[in-house]
């Protein structure tokens, strides 16, 4: 439900993220409309009580009040009653014989459209295409209607639960909502799949989301739709999460489906430790504290041993990891185990310890514990959201003459959340201590930008752009953009190069992996292999650049779609300089991945 804010003027302000049209939309729908019906109503009223009075004594009959007021009601149903034919009818009259039928009507329409807006809502799924399916109406799919209705996109909730509580919510953001269950192909056919942008599916089972993954390729497939369909499922089990992320770049092509995977665990993590580390300096080793080693704390971990390994591989300094939690001794053993670069490039130090201890709650155990050196962050990813913050509270308070960054891990940047936004607006010293709310910094559409094939189509373009730097080649500069500068068909053609990494590496029988092991992103190829993905990542990029109207010329011409290089592998015209490019982007290939969360291995045969 959209909240309205008095600014100091008492004037209702505008959220910054709302377009003014949808604002004075919002106004008049829930603020202006009704009062103004009723205020018309009573104007048309009054006029005709008017009128008729005066009716009455140009035409020389007589009459009460209470008549002129019964006539001036019947205006409402288009009954004018003709008095004296042939009078004049005086203005305020005319008026309100105009004035009051028109109310009605209008209030008639509104309210049969509030009686059937559902069928109404319905009936416009016909027309929608390249609009957003959300299976599931909880938290996420809720966060996700808010992120996609804010960009313009048109969305199609698929909600089996008539009861749930975000319904009128999602209503009033201007999203359809179709009720049954999102497994079903009659019903996703219904929510216009087939036509769909993207569908998103987020509902609390992770089975649930794959299967409505499956019918929604059996759909696309089945129509031989020409524009491929972006299938995002979030997977919350954090080990299933990780096997299927195994087969996420050897899946089968297709030009009419795309399967990308979710989980909001890790996306956070990756958010926040961006952050983070973006602010160390590079001789700078950080000490982390995590408390809590739940799925959120598993993923932080994770992905600052990641971070990290390229730093290692240079200083052989390792960092510093503490860890507080219930079961941590047997929690750390495990995640070491499943990544053993953690291992290798974190020192780790864990503590078995309850939030809910008396210990805890006094400050004694977080004294103790920070004074074995220097914390410079502190991370705090309990699944309760006010112990959370309670425990920000008491580490903030035990770390009064020490500077360190607190961050608590909250599900929503809305409530205590919002609590700690208001409480720091006052003065209080709190500078040191924020909230991430994770399903807000999470459930963007922009974060849908970073996916994997995304992240590797942007890598593969960054290093184009540093080895054409690097080589000084004669490009010019107009021709290496930033990636958001780059053109929609080279934005595409970077996909389609990171679409075939899996194929390729088939080819010469590897394999990819979620990284875990440190080294991992310095693989090293053979020479044949690396002649082998050279020779067929040529071969693809020629056949796409041909399927997209261009020629072969002796000398380039991105206007007219001429290449120099749209030879084949074998043809001995196409210079050794073409083919060294595709061999180094093989050799790039597992730092390529790295950044992605990705390693290759071989496969034994």
């Amino acid at each position: 439900m959209t909240k309205f804010s008095l600014s100091k003027n008492g004037i209702f302000s505008k959220p910054p993220e709302v377009p003014w049209g949808r604002w004075i939309q919002i106004i008049w729908n829930d603020v202006l409309e009704w009062p103004t019906v009723i205020a018309l109503g009573l104007l048309a009223l009054i006029l005709g009580t008017v009128g008729y009075a005066q009716y009455f004594v140009q035409s020389g009959n007589s009459f009460s009040l209470l008549d002129c007021l019964y006539r001036s009601l019947q205006l409402f149903t288009m009954n004018f009653d003709v008095v004296a034919p042939g009078a004049p009818i005086p203005l305020s009259l005319q008026v309100a014989r105009l004035l009051a039928p028109g109310i009605a009507a209008y209030t008639l329409i509104q309210t049969l459209m509030e009686v059937f807006k559902e069928q109404i809502r319905l009936m416009r799924l016909g027309r929608f295409s390249n609009h957003v399916v959300i299976c599931g109406l909880g938290r996420k799919g809720l966060q996700l209607t808010k992120e996609f209705r804010k960009t313009g996109h048109s969305v199609v909730v698929i909600e089996w639960d008539s009861n749930n509580p975000h319904l009128d919510t999602c209503r009033e953001m201007g999203a359809v909502v179709y009720f049954g269950d999102a497994r079903d192909r009659l019903i996703l056919r219904r929510a216009g799949v087939q036509r769909a942008k993207r569908v998103l599916a987020v509902c609390g089972d992770d089975g649930t989301n794959v299967e409505v993954a499956e019918k929604a390729r059996e759909l696309v497939e089945e129509i031989k739709r020409d524009k491929e369909l972006i299938c995002t499922i979030h997977i919350q089990d954090i080990h299933f999460w990780t096997l299927l992320r195994e087969r996420e770049l050897l899946v089968e092509l297709s030009s009419s489906f795309r399967l990308e995977l979710f989980n909001i665990y890790d996306s956070g993590a990756r958010l926040l430790l961006r952050e983070v580390f973006r602010d160390i300096e590079t001789t700078h080793i950080p000490h982390l504290l995590v408390i809590g080693l739940g799925d959120f704390g598993e993923n932080l971990i994770i992905r600052a041993a990641q971070e990290w390994s390229l730093r290692y591989a240079i200083t052989q300094q390792r960092l510093y990891i503490s860890i507080i939690d219930p079961q941590t001794d047997q929690k750390l053993k495990s995640l070491t185990y499943r990544y053993p670069m953690i291992g290798t490039v974190c020192e780790t130090t864990p503590y078995l310890f309850q939030t809910d201890w008396p210990e805890f709650q006094d400050e004694k155990f977080l004294k103790e514990i920070m004074s074995k050196g220097q914390k410079t962050h502190a991370f705090i990813c309990l699944d309760d959201d006010s112990i959370g913050l309670q425990a920000g509270f008491l580490l903030l308070h035990a770390l009064q003459n020490q500077k360190i960054q607190i961050l608590v891990r909250m599900q929503e940047d809305t409530g205590l959340a919002k609590f700690l936004r208001e409480v720091k607006s006052t003065g209080a010293s709190l500078a040191n201590l924020q909230a991430f709310g994770l399903l807000d910094r999470t459930c963007k559409a922009e974060m849908f930008d970073y996916s994997t094939r995304e992240a590797l189509a942007r890598a593969i373009h960054e290093d184009y752009v540093y080895q054409a730097q690097k080589s000084g080649s004669p490009v010019s500069k107009d021709n290496l953009p930033s990636w958001e500068e780059l053109s929609e068909e080279l934005k595409e053609s970077n996909r389609r190069q990171a679409d075939h990494i899996g194929a390729k590496l088939k080819a010469i029988g590897c394999g990819i992996t979620p990284w875990r092991e440190y080294g991992a992103e310095r693989f090293l190829f053979t020479e044949n292999e690396i002649e082998i993905m050279a020779y067929t990542e040529h071969n693809r990029w020629v056949e796409e650049k041909l399927e997209l109207g261009w020629q072969y010329a002796l000398e380039r011409n991105d206007a007219l779609k001429l290449h120099p290089d749209l030879l084949l592998w074998g043809d001995e015209r196409l210079t050794e300089d073409a083919r060294e490019k595709d061999r180094n982007a093989a050799r790039l290939l597992p730092a390529l991945l790295a950044r992605a969360g990705f390693q290759i291995y071989r496969i034994q045969k």
